[in-house]
């Protein structure tokens, strides 16, 4: 190739580097012609990734060489060759003996690398032999192109990052907002409770309500706790495993619930049933589901939180008999934003942190429905879970 050009070629390159993947097409086309040669191809090969994937094609029978995307079997073995020479290669009987090369007579191929991990193999097959050295020279423009390609698609992979980034910080605030809601509800139930009823509620009683307000006011500080913690790059805080009796972590949510909402909750437990794990955790996704369960259950029926043993783990069952969820919602019940459109209320958000509690418990969470009642169980491992 004269260099008058490939000065041709480069100018072209640069002109196309708004838009790298058409630009290198034209650069392969315009290097076919001066190469005289039937096809030219361009081909990538990732980081971390075996197969090549062709990236333009270039001549008059670019068409046999197919659409850019992966090549895979022989292709890609003889592409993957090239690439370990990082020099030209030609007349070897594997680059004549290639489909679609093998309908060439002469067959050359340079490898051009991009980084440590990737680089870009330059193909030409021609009826004349190809001279190496407009084979060479002709890589410069092809390389520029590539090297764009890469860096257009490693920006896009960043912006991507920085997009779901933006997706969970804004999740992470608004699943903070709605899970703050509960304690703080208790806190001004029992506050309010206290202030306006002095006199008539004995003595015991209202060191009793002071209790909880400590304990909710406790379980608010930690849950603020957490959420810097996330935030300074620790997802979801250490667990606080300890040796706690079932029923105490059930009552708790059901004296929270009932003065958060109203309505009656039940607690059925084996007094001496104890689990190691994070009883917070516990209660924050108990409290979201005995919650949703008591705006949705008639007024005279008691939400039920039922708690069992079943060998190595412990299912807590909050159950209800409201109208359960409609079949629509079920798919994508435990995502974020997931809300009922009959219903037409609530965030999307409580049954959400409900999953991401349990899972951070090492455990999970299901829903069911039968004989007119609604439950959602979550189960977690008896002995604590160190993930």
């Amino acid at each position: 190739m004269a260099m008058r050009s490939q000065e041709s070629a480069v100018s072209t390159a640069l002109r196309a580097l708004r838009h790298p993947q058409t630009g290198l097409a034209a650069v392969l086309a315009a290097v076919a012609s001066e190469l005289d040669a039937a096809m030219v191809a361009a081909y990538l090969i990732p980081p971390g990734v075996d197969p090549a994937e062709m990236l333009a094609s270039g001549g008059p029978r670019a068409a046999d060489l197919g659409p850019p995307g992966n090549v895979s079997g022989r292709q890609s073995e003889l592409i993957r060759s090239i690439s370990l020479e990082v020099a030209i290669t030609e007349g070897s009987p594997a680059l004549g003996n290639c489909p679609p090369w093998s309908k060439n007579e002469h067959v050359a191929g340079i490898s051009t690398l991009l980084s440590e991990t990737s680089s870009c193999v330059l193909i030409a097959g021609s009826e004349d032999p190809i001279d190496p050295g407009d084979l060479y020279r002709a890589s410069a423009p092809v390389g520029l192109m590539v090297q764009a390609i890469v860096q257009e698609r490693e920006i896009a992979r960043l912006r991507g990052e920085v997009h779901h980034m933006s997706q969970d910080r804004s999740l992470l605030a608004s699943t903070l907002q709605h899970d703050l809601r509960s304690p703080l509800t208790s806190i001004l139930g029992y506050a309010y409770t206290l202030k306006q009823h002095p006199e008539v509620i004995p003595a015991d009683q209202q060191a009793s309500l002071l209790g909880s307000i400590i304990c909710q006011a406790e379980r608010l500080n930690r849950m603020i706790g957490e959420a810097i913690a996330r935030e300074t790059g620790d997802i979801s805080g250490p667990l606080r495993l300890r040796l706690v009796k079932a029923v105490d972590v059930s009552e708790r949510v059901a004296a929270a619930a009932d003065t958060g909402r109203g309505g009656e909750v039940v607690v059925e437990c084996e007094r001496d049933l104890e689990v190691v794990t994070d009883p917070d955790r516990v209660e924050r996704a108990l409290l979201n589901l005995a919650d949703n369960a008591l705006k949705y259950s008639p007024a005279d029926v008691p939400v039920h939180i039922i708690v069992e043993a079943q060998g190595s783990s412990v299912t807590f069952t909050v159950a209800d008999n409201g109208p359960g969820v409609s079949p629509e919602v079920l798919p994508g019940l435990f995502g974020a934003y997931a809300t009922d459109p009959e219903r037409g209320d609530g965030t999307g958000l409580g049954l959400h942190s409900v999953r991401g509690l349990a899972e951070e418990l090492g455990g999970s969470v299901r829903y069911s429905r039968s004989h007119e009642w609604t439950r959602f169980s979550i189960t977690i491992p008896k002995e604590g879970t160190s993930e």
